[in-house]
């Protein structure tokens, strides 16, 4: 931390390099990580919650956390990946973060310590969010981000609970800042320019490992290859490398899936989400019919409901049949519910989701919220009471709102990027063309908000530029100008 509040200042003036500014941001967020968790563990504490309950490794079967043990514990005890002996090998969940468990099992004994090492990681993410950010943009658009995203209550609940985000976040913006470090070079020939893309694909490969749902996203990460002063055919070969690179280090997972499947992809779990999720939730807008009741409906033919056995590839072809078959019945009406749907990403509330988790643990007394949430009732045609829902609630309202400033000050940012050729204009438009690919591919899953962290850095990055460019126009027509001394020559103020 900085000795004097000058000291703190100067960072905004390149006085320190980048990497140090990256180690202050990232002591800072340990620092203030390790002081909020204290006060939540003596809160839980003073409740009698146990220490396994406060970080959620006491939730139900359904929960991520209780499905990753089972993984961990079958890798451990029976070399096996399963959730359940009775359902068999799963092949939705992916092995990374279970693998995660057992290390953690191995070296400490105990899940307890996973909390303290998810500080590291989110702490390391927060420095690498900076440091990709002063790549591209002025330093104090990259602090600035960088800040807000470590004051994000989804970020603070990621890295309490043993769930995958955190391990994810920082392999995949590893991955980000590794193809975007400038290459050697010598003479007119560049030298080494393919290494860092290596880097990148093995790192981007793991975090897939953690999560896939990072996985179509390649394309867009190669291209910001393009935005290295490098001649177009390199950077098009160093894009080809970290591609390749990435297939190489996840092909023996698929392998495996397709000798054992006859599916050669990387995880089952798409078919169940657009099965679960898309055709479950637009039937309910439209028929009013709950979206359980429907999964219910049309389970009936397998003769289980249970999301464990569905997801898997046995279910693959039944499932996308269904889906098919229920979409292209009103494939208009449907692609506008998707896109209202994806558009739910960029205005979800944290701290909806996280008070409503912080009486799951027992950190806050009394029963958890419960009932509709405005998206809910809106699926339900509950027009009036969905409107009092979102304006009665004045902090989520305002996070929400703070959260579409930030969305239209990124398309600005790409506006502009786009008319004045900048030099980080590939950088911005990848950036750009990735929050909404990846709002278009998960948006309508859910509406908890650590579904929106892997995209969260790049909006910041490009709604923090895009308000530092617009504001000096918002000073001039406010009527805002620096002051000057009265005293001194016109010339000078």
């Amino acid at each position: 931390m900085p000795d004097t509040s000058m000291e703190a200042v100067s960072i905004f003036k390149r006085p320190h390099s980048d990497m140090y500014v990256a180690r202050l941001l990232a002591s800072a967020c340990i620092f203030l990580y390790l002081t909020i968790f204290t006060i939540l563990f003596f809160i839980a504490s003073s409740h009698g919650a146990s220490p396994e309950k406060m970080i959620g490794l006491e939730l139900p079967d359904y929960a991520d956390t209780t499905e990753y043990r089972h993984l961990a514990d079958s890798m451990i005890n029976d070399r096996s990946f399963a959730i359940s002996p009775s359902i068999g090998a799963e092949y939705a969940r992916v092995p990374g973060y279970p693998a995660f468990f057992v290390i953690m099992e191995l070296v400490f004994g105990t899940l307890l310590v996973v909390p303290f090492v998810q500080i590291a990681f989110t702490a390391a993410t927060l420095a690498l969010i900076y440091l990709i950010g002063a790549r591209y943009f002025p330093r104090k658009v990259a602090i600035a981000a960088a800040v807000i995203y470590m004051i994000d209550p989804i970020v603070m609940y990621a890295a309490w609970i043993p769930i995958s985000e955190s391990l994810f976040m920082l392999l995949f913006f590893g991955s980000v800042y590794a193809i975007g470090l400038p290459a050697g070079r010598q003479g007119t020939l560049y030298k080494r320019t393919w290494v860092p893309y290596i880097v990148a694909g093995v790192l981007f490969a793991l975090s897939i490992y953690v999560r896939p749902v990072g996985l179509y996203l390649a394309p867009i990460i190669a291209g910001m290859a393009f935005a290295l002063a490098l001649p177009w055919k390199i950077a098009l070969r160093n894009a080809a490398i970290f591609l390749f690179t990435a297939f190489l280090i996840m092909s023996p997972w698929m392998m495996r899936n397709y000798l054992q499947t006859r599916h050669f992809e990387f995880s089952s779990a798409r078919a169940w989400q657009f099965y679960a999720m898309h055709m479950a939730l637009f039937e309910q807008a439209r028929t009013g019919v709950s979206y359980e009741k429907i999964r219910e409906i049309y389970s009936e033919p397998f003769g289980t409901s249970d999301e464990k056995i569905l997801r898997q590839f046995a279910y693959v072809q039944q499932l996308d049949a269904i889906s098919k078959e229920k979409i292209l019945e009103h494939p208009f009406l449907f692609a506008m519910f998707y896109l209202a749907k994806s558009a739910q990403l960029f205005v979800g509330s944290s701290i909806v989701n996280v008070t409503y988790h912080m009486h799951q643990f027992d950190i806050l007394e009394g029963d958890r919220a419960r009932g509709e949430g405005a998206w809910g009732m809106l699926l339900q045609h509950r027009w009036r009471d969905a409107l009092v829902q979102t304006f009665t609630h004045i902090p989520r309202l305002v996070e929400r709102i703070g959260w579409v400033l930030v969305y239209c000050s990124a398309i600005y940012a790409a506006f502009v990027s786009l008319r004045r050729r900048s030099a980080q204009t590939t950088w911005i438009i990848c950036a750009f063309l990735l929050i909404h690919a990846y709002a278009l591919m998960i948006g309508t899953l859910s509406d908890d908000t650590r579904y929106r962290m892997p995209i969260e850095p790049f909006l910041l990055l490009l709604g923090v530029y895009g308000a530092h460019t617009l504001w000096p126009r918002m000073r001039k027509f406010l009527g805002l100008y620096p002051q000057t001394h009265p005293l001194l020559p016109v010339k000078n103020r």
